[in-house]
């Protein structure tokens, strides 16, 4: 079946979720990032999540000029962590992700982290919806 936007994001969900503690320094996340290939990590204190570190986080502080080996995870991650439970369609995880101007969202069920999605798995998905609608009314583009 091919997921569209009124499916449950948990289907697109990746896992499992890259994680680095706080404390560890940005030179470690790069580190990891670039050798499990991804565009961010969930960054937990004391095992608990507290935010995310992107490919975005990172170059922001290295075009400043910052020493990676000084700046810490904590330090560099993005603020407010948003998250998705398993249920929302990945319509409405869309339209949270362009609210939050986020692009990778972590999915939880019951305050537990399941996975993580990107905005280019949503993309995917919407604009194979977008395609299958116009070729069904006949509409080419």
């Amino acid at each position: 079946m091919i997921p569209t936007a009124v499916d449950p994001i948990a289907i697109l969900a990746s896992w499992p979720v890259t994680t680095l503690e706080h404390d560890a320094t940005l030179q470690t996340a790069i580190a990891v990032l670039g050798a499990e290939e991804l565009g961010a990590l969930l960054v937990l204190r004391h095992d608990v999540p507290i935010g995310i570190l992107s490919e975005r986080d990172v170059i922001t502080h290295l075009a400043q000029g910052i020493d990676p080996t000084h700046l810490l995870v904590g330090e560099a991650m993005s603020g407010e962590l948003v998250t998705a439970a398993t249920d929302t369609s990945i319509g409405e995880a869309a339209r949270l992700m362009a609210a939050a101007d986020i692009r990778h969202l972590p999915v939880t069920r019951d305050d537990e982290f399941v996975g993580m999605v990107s905005s280019r798995d949503v993309i995917a998905v919407l604009s194979g919806a977008h395609d299958a609608v116009h070729k069904h009314l006949g509409v080419t583009l």
